[in-house]
């Protein structure tokens, strides 16, 4: 994928990616920096990058695959930075519909080093600092933990409880979409949302099950209080 910024509220886009980089995931972290996960098209490699300047001066930092044995196994990369030095990683890794393994990640130095941390799921992560955070989805996408350690150990919690703890995870307490997939906030009041709807109907075991799928991206200029659609309009 790449990489598009838009100043005027999503009427216009501008491409803003590293070259040679297929982007697979970007974020903001709350200090204004943008971070992203791709592959370098020409040599193959992983790249972790960040900017401070509108996306234009990147700084792209190799991730050591093969010293993770990670080669050939990732399905999906989320990254989730807190400020221009800080930031969690997780690899969603190849398996049967049946399991969401992960594999997680954390820098303190801008992505040059990573230190690996636990998730129980394949997943993407949502911390309001270093030691607290929360992931939900799973196989089923019903599993919700948090952590308040930096993940070295995740509480499994209801949906109940979830919703309730939902607002105290999300970084600045903001106030979410439902059915929200990706979150990416800039402060405290401007953020992005990214909502999924999967539909089925009719019955898998007898081949009339149809299924749809859409996505919608929002934005919000409140903390969350109103979203407004930005695409689809």
């Amino acid at each position: 994928g790449r990489l598009l910024v838009t100043e005027d509220g999503g009427n216009t886009w501008e491409q803003h990616s590293p070259a040679n980089i297929q982007v697979s995931s970007v974020a903001y972290a709350p200090t204004g920096e943008v971070w992203l996960v791709g592959r370098d098209t020409e040599l193959g490699q992983l790249r972790i990058g960040h900017a401070t300047n509108s996306s234009h001066d990147w700084k792209l930092y190799p991730f050591p695959e093969a010293s993770y044995d990670l080669e050939h196994s990732i399905a999906q990369s989320y990254i989730d930075p807190l400020d221009n030095s800080a930031a969690y990683l997780v690899f969603k890794l190849v398996s049967s519909s049946n399991f969401s393994i992960g594999r997680m990640f954390f820098t303190q130095d801008g992505g040059r080093t990573w230190q690996e941390r636990y998730i129980p799921i394949g997943e993407q992560v949502h911390f309001l600092n270093p030691t607290e955070g929360w992931t939900t989805g799973g196989a089923t996408g019903m599993e919700n933990y948090r952590t308040e350690n930096g993940g070295k150990t995740w509480q499994a919690l209801s949906t109940e409880e979830f919703t309730l703890h939902q607002g105290n995870y999300v970084r600045d307490k903001l106030i979410l979409p439902a059915g929200v997939a990706k979150t990416s906030a800039i402060d405290q009041l401007q953020a992005w949302a990214y909502v999924v709807d999967n539909n089925c109907q009719g019955d898998k075991e007898e081949g009339q099950l149809i299924c749809s799928h859409s996505a919608t991206l929002f934005a919000t200029n409140d903390g969350g209080i109103s979203w407004s659609k930005v695409y689809p309009r």
